[in-house]
């Protein structure tokens, strides 16, 4: 397993990305694979991830005990900055 560390290079920092595997065996002509990949054009401003074409987002939402007990949705917040 790798360390944070390992996630972010002097040139640029990396990032568990989907990538494209050519394979003419397969009906659309290749699959995807998660691998590291650099993000040379990823910088963190402010208290989000952006780059030229991207502003990284969690959607994610928990479900948390509201009023009366009732179940109620509870967003986790934006993508932030941090050493790795």
């Amino acid at each position: 397993m790798s360390s944070p560390a390992d996630h972010r290079t002097a040139a640029a920092p990396r990032g568990r990305v989907y990538l494209w595997a050519p394979d003419r065996r397969r009906p659309l002509g290749g699959t995807l694979r998660l691998g590291l990949a650099p993000l040379p054009r990823l910088a963190g401003s402010g208290d989000a991830l952006t780059g030229t074409h991207v502003t990284v987002r969690n959607g994610a939402v928990i479900h948390v005990p509201g009023a009366g007990g009732a179940l109620e949705p509870w967003a986790l917040g934006r993508a932030t900055p941090n050493a790795n």
